[in-house]
C-alpha cells in the first residue's frame, strides 16, 4: 500500500479518477488488508475539491456500472459488486457512497451505519466524513482535499 502522510497533485479531474482507480486496484489486490471491519475511505475537504470526482474514480474501478452522483439528499447509497458472475470484488460484496453534508451522525445512526461499519465486506466512501469521524474505524483511510493556486489543480493528502 501507499506511504502514510502522502501529497498528491492533480490538474485536471480524469487525473484525480485515474488516481482514485489506481487506489482501487491497489486494494482489490492487497492481502496485507487484514480488516475485521468495513474498509473505510474517509473524504474531507471544501466544497468543489475533488471529493465526488475522486468517489465517482474508485467506484467506477470496483465495477460499478450505474450513474454515480454524490448521495448529497439521499446520503447512502449502496453498490453490490460483482465481477464475472462472482459475487465480490477482492472480498468485497458492497460499496457504499455515504455523504455527510446535509445530515448528523443520528440520522446515520438511524439508517444503521453501526452495522454497515461492522461487516467486513463492506468498502465505504464517505464524503464529508468528519461529521462521523467518531463511528469510523481507527484504520480508516484518510483523503484530505483542497484546491490549488490553479482553477483545475487539486492536492488531496492520504493518510494510511
Amino acid at each position: 500500500m501507499r506511504k502514510k502522510n502522502e501529497e498528491f497533485r492533480f490538474l485536471s479531474a480524469k487525473q484525480m479518477q485515474e488516481f482514485a482507480a489506481s487506489l482501487a486496484e491497489e486494494i482489490k489486490k492487497s492481502e496485507s488488508l487484514k480488516l475485521k471491519t468495513a474498509l473505510v475511505l474517509a473524504l474531507s475537504g471544501n466544497l468543489g475539491s475533488g471529493k465526488t470526482i475522486f468517489a465517482q474514480g474508485f467506484l467506477r474501478a470496483l465495477g460499478v456500472q450505474e450513474k454515480i452522483t454524490s448521495p448529497t439528499f439521499i446520503l447512502m447509497q449502496r453498490f453490490p459488486l460483482s465481477v464475472g458472475g462472482r459475487q465480490s470484488v477482492g472480498g468485497f460484496t458492497n460499496a457504499w457512497h455515504i455523504d455527510c453534508y446535509r445530515a448528523e451522525k443520528k440520522d446515520f445512526l438511524k439508517l444503521g451505519i453501526k452495522k454497515i461499519l461492522r461487516d467486513k465486506k463492506n468498502i465505504l466512501v464517505i464524503e464529508w466524513a468528519e461529521k462521523i469521524a467518531k463511528l469510523l474505524p481507527p484504520d480508516s483511510f484518510t483523503l484530505h482535499f483542497r484546491h490549488g493556486k490553479k482553477s483545475s489543480e487539486r492536492f488531496v493528502r492520504m493518510t494510511v
